[in-house]
């Protein structure tokens, strides 16, 4: 007997290049940002194949095939206004030209997302934290499920760690992964680590496992 299936993968890649500008006035600081990224969208199919006989298996190696991959631009603008030295308001436009990649004779769209927060700083090393989408989001592209995200946390800005923990939500969808909790930790102000994970579980055998968790890893630097 034989059995064939296929798998396939779809990796986004972004490399943004960023600047920023501020305005000092007597109501507070002005601070204005844009972002222009280079995107590229990877699909990659891995056919598997395995015959079976006289009760012996025997298994085809996965190999690429039908690689292909797709260019655009992004663009992202933020502006800051702080109208006290511990106080600051933000809104970001994320992807505001909508990217559109072609794989395989199929369109793949990345819609705007808008997103307002706040912050309070306090005790030195402290702050505040809120955001939360001003309208819901597609997950990644057009034809994906919807979020609308909102949730505050706890900042902790040391010399050489950032530490953050704080408590999210989906409004999109009646917060029906329960409350999601995260955290994460900058290091040196390069590597960034986030983890999330819903309060919701489901059985894995003798375990609970949370029906929703996501690693992030990413690093950046400024010059």
């Amino acid at each position: 007997m034989e059995i064939q299936s296929n798998l396939s993968s779809i990796f986004l890649l972004e490399v943004p290049i960023g600047w920023g500008w501020r305005w000092e006035t007597n109501a507070g600081n002005i601070s204005f940002g844009a972002n222009i990224k280079y995107m590229g969208l990877s699909c990659f199919n891995f056919p598997i194949s395995a015959t079976i006989s006289n009760q012996e298996a025997h298994y085809t190696l996965p190999r690429f095939e039908n690689f292909k991959i797709s260019h655009w631009f992004g663009i992202d603008l933020g502006l800051l206004y702080s109208p006290l030295d511990s106080l600051h308001l933000g809104l970001v436009a994320k992807n505001i030209n909508v990217p559109t990649f072609t794989i395989l004779g199929k369109n793949y769209k990345i819609m705007p997302q808008f997103r307002f927060g706040l912050s309070y700083e306090f005790a030195q090393y402290f702050a505040l934290t809120f955001d939360a989408d001003l309208a819901p989001n597609h997950l990644l592209f057009d034809h994906s499920p919807k979020t609308q995200m909102i949730g505050g946390g706890l900042l902790m800005d040391f010399y050489w760690a950032d530490l953050r923990f704080g408590l999210m939500g989906d409004m999109a969808n009646k917060f029906e992964q329960g409350v999601i909790m995260t955290g994460g930790i900058n290091l040196l102000g390069f590597l960034d680590i986030a983890i999330q994970a819903s309060s919701k579980m489901f059985d894995a055998k003798e375990y609970k496992v949370p029906n929703y968790m996501t690693i992030k890893v990413g690093g950046s630097f400024t010059f």
